[in-house]
């Protein structure tokens, strides 16, 4: 039979001559079938039979599966569920749910491991499915595939309360790797790295420096091309960078905004395919105007992007943004916060079904069957 899918690269040791299932169908259109279906359905696939199982465990269908799921981009929010009091995370999506436009909330997720209700969960990174966790009463970190519910517990080398975080994918190698660097100001600070493939950290071989995070901003980096990015008030302001790769660590300048001063959070966040910043600036007639920036190739210059008044008559801060250009925003309602969306390209403003109580984190999020280690480690 002619093979009908560019999806199909399995290696040899995968293909079988029989068919799948009910013998119907060749393994190629079962794999074309199921890599369009959510993680939800596929964790239940997995107990079909012994042969579904290998197909959809093998990490080459994860790769598939991830692939199409990034076009189909989400936002996470940390909260507070009003009638268990236990915390839990909401799933967004721009552009609405099957129930309709207006409706973007997709639905909410418990944590698939021991919470204490009304306790702080923070998210300190996500990449591919993947999310870094930390509570207060859990000593350590917890990485985890929420869609899967799979997770595992970390054991830190050192415990910092506000550390410097990131999670990212290192192609080359095909390893997942958590960067946590101490920051302690008057100090030559440490970092360390966990590499998943090999489940140990090792220290870093830098000495970096304190590095004064933005007002506000819980330490999680934005990840671009395997370097990951914070935004720090050092000199007026600039971007600390660290590769990971190479690891090296270096400053970038911030653009050259005109006005009188720029007002806080500014943000990072990845649109259309570039490293972009979103600064909130104060005008003459202390108005609010918002700029959207994008760092050019060699990280030495920037190229602004949209310029634009507030179009919300509130005031709102901006706190990340979707692939497409999209702007999100928070503003206070009493003391509850809520989020909506602007994209800036046709002035299009969608409030998302998004609240919560002050320091609401909204974190980009894609599903994925991407493996934590492929058992479920329990907290001690």
């Amino acid at each position: 039979m002619q093979k009908h899918s560019k999806i199909m690269h399995f290696d040899d040791s995968m293909r079988r001559k029989e068919s799948i299932s009910n013998g119907v169908f060749p393994e190629d259109i079962w794999v074309d079938i199921l890599v369009k279906l959510p993680v939800k359905s596929l964790v239940r696939f997995l107990v079909v039979s012994k042969t579904w199982k290998s197909l959809i465990s093998n990490n080459r269908f994860a790769k598939l599966h991830l692939h199409r799921s990034k076009g189909n981009e989400q936002l996470l929010r940390v909260g507070i569920n009003p009638k268990s009091y236990f915390p839990e995370i909401s799933i967004l999506n721009l552009h609405g749910s099957r129930d309709g436009e207006k409706n973007h909330l997709l639905g909410n997720i418990s944590f698939p491991f021991p919470i204490k209700p009304f306790e702080e969960v923070v998210i300190d990174g996500s990449c591919n499915g993947l999310v870094v966790l930390r509570t207060k009463s859990i000593l350590g970190i917890i990485l985890c595939n929420l869609a899967t519910r799979k997770f595992y517990h970390l054991q830190l080398i050192f415990n910092e309360i506000y550390p410097l975080v990131g999670l990212c994918y290192i192609t080359e190698t095909k390893d997942y790797q958590i960067v946590r660097i101490q920051n302690n100001e008057g100090k030559s600070n440490i970092g360390w790295i966990y590499s998943l493939n090999a489940f140990f950290w090792t220290r870093l071989n830098v000495d970096f420096p304190y590095i004064k995070v933005q007002h506000g901003e819980s330490g999680m980096a934005t990840i671009f091309n395997e370097c990951m990015y914070w935004i720090t008030d050092e000199d007026g302001g600039s971007i600390a960078t660290f590769n990971v790769k190479n690891e090296a660590f270096k400053y970038i300048s911030l653009p050259a905004f005109e006005g009188l001063f720029s007002v806080f959070p500014r943000t990072l966040g990845i649109i259309n395919g570039s490293l972009s910043i979103i600064i909130s600036i104060s005008t003459e007639k202390y108005n609010l105007r918002f700029e959207v920036w994008k760092m050019n190739e060699h990280r030495d210059s920037w190229t602004k992007l949209y310029s634009f008044n507030d179009p919300f008559n509130i005031i709102v801060l901006p706190i990340g943004s979707w692939k497409d250009g999209s702007i999100i925003f928070k503003y206070l309602t009493g003391n509850r916060e809520k989020v909506c969306s602007y994209d800036p390209s046709n002035e299009k403003l969608h409030h998302l079904c998004m609240s919560g109580s002050v320091n609401l984190q909204a974190i980009n999020y894609v599903e994925s069957m991407e493996s934590v280690d492929g058992e479920i480690r329990r907290i001690s």
